[in-house]
């Protein structure tokens, strides 16, 4: 019983880390293309005033 229940808990507390890797991989991917769209941007208009 007391086995049973600390599976639940690490099952849950891997749930909840799972969760958050999950955000945390979201959030830097969006600023990994934020940060290589604004150099491409930045690369477009040094090549245009060039």
């Amino acid at each position: 019983m007391l086995l049973l229940n600390f599976y639940k808990i690490i099952n849950l507390e891997l749930n909840r880390l799972r969760l958050k890797m999950r955000l945390a991989f979201s959030w830097s991917f969006a600023a990994a293309r934020i940060i290589y769209l604004t150099i491409v941007i930045l690369f477009k208009g040094v090549a245009l005033f060039a």
